[in-house]
């Protein structure tokens, strides 16, 4: 089992990459973007499952932490290379030939598997939203990751628009990259330190939304650049603090053998009501308003919607899934704290000895 995900982890992160990499030009992107999401929302929910098994108990949500901390680095990354990059506009063109030549008598056994496949995947889906603390857990969710995405998007347009920044790509990649990971981190610290428990992850998402959200307000509101930056730079630090909580609430509130299809569901969920609507949405705000600095104050407080969904979620009775049995009968703490495989095998070579 545990080879069988590394294959899939590896395979998933390969076909990520691949598309990522097939979007040669503007008339690949809204085609291969739609296919990016295959290797990455696969990843995560296998991912983030493995991590959760496998860390030691005291220290769980800070490896997820560590995990999580990766994608806004990585769209920092993003903003600092592309503006670093502007001046190249060549790109590699990459073509990938597929044989799609499948024999007639094995497509019925096929389509029969697909059918048991999708009956199961419904009957977990309704489980999954009819639990009130993973619904409440991923609203807020996509509220976040709403403004999220608006700033990644809109960001550097802003910041150039409203304070006149020479380089606004690298300014808010700098920024995103230092408070993305010590945010992130930081998160993860926090919660195992007050005791990792889904209630106590919810207090800590509303906590540290609601006060990044006023920290966010306040620095679009002042005039000068230095204070911009440093009040932005502190809500980013509190916003990133929820990346190991929410995705902790995922993983711990529905059984195990629910938790792939959760990651999975969330992460769907946080891009197409999230992230993908409010570029578009937020443009046409602007086009309205003709204002960015009042488009980014409506759009931060979409953020104080997400602080009272997960202020909801303290007060729902909620249940901690992980040490439910699997569908194989062994339980997840047991599985959770099993040595690695090696020291298995050295025991048990020495006994045979």
């Amino acid at each position: 089992m545990f080879f069988c995900l590394i294959l899939l982890v590896l395979l998933t992160s390969y076909l990520w990459a691949v598309f990522n990499t097939l979007m040669g030009n503007v008339n690949d992107l809204a085609v291969i973007l739609r296919f990016v999401g295959v290797g990455e929302a696969s990843f995560i929910s296998l991912a983030a499952p493995f991590i959760d098994d496998n860390a030691p108990p005291a220290k769980k949500t800070a490896w997820l932490a560590a995990f999580y901390m990766c994608i806004p680095t990585g769209i920092a990354v993003g903003y600092v290379y592309g503006g670093l990059m502007k001046r190249f506009q060549n790109h590699l063109a990459v073509t990938i030939k597929r044989d799609s030549a499948d024999k007639a008598s094995s497509r019925s056994s096929f389509f029969k598997r697909i059918l048991v496949q999708v009956k199961g995947f419904w009957k977990d889906m309704k489980v999954l939203l009819l639990d009130q603390v993973y619904v409440t857990n991923v609203l807020g969710y996509i509220a976040y990751n709403f403004v999220i995405g608006a700033y990644s998007f809109w960001g550097p347009k802003a910041g150039y628009a409203i304070y006149h920044m020479s380089n606004a790509d690298l300014m808010f990649g700098g920024i995103t990259i230092i408070c993305g990971i010590f945010g992130t981190l930081a998160g993860g610290l926090i919660l195992d330190r007050i005791k990792s428990t889904i209630s106590n992850a919810f207090k800590l998402l509303s906590v540290s939304t609601f006060l990044g959200a006023i920290f966010c307000l306040i620095a679009f509101w002042l005039k000068g650049l230095y204070g911009f930056i440093a009040l932005f730079s502190v809500g980013e630090l509190l916003i990133f603090a929820t990346q190991a909580p929410v995705n902790y609430v995922c993983l711990h509130c529905v059984k195990p053998s629910l938790r792939p299809l959760s990651m999975a569901v969330s992460t769907v969920s946080i891009h197409i009501f999230g992230d993908v609507p409010s570029a578009p949405l937020v443009g046409v705000l602007q086009d309205h308003l003709n204002d960015w600095r009042k488009s980014a104050l409506i759009l931060t407080s979409i953020l104080f919607v997400a602080a009272i969904l997960w202020g909801i979620g303290i007060f729902l009775h909620s249940v901690d899934r992980f040490n439910e049995e699997s569908t194989h009968g062994v339980p997840t703490v047991e599985r959770a704290n099993r040595r690695p495989l090696l020291d298995e095998n050295t025991d048990a070579s020495e006994e045979s000895q």
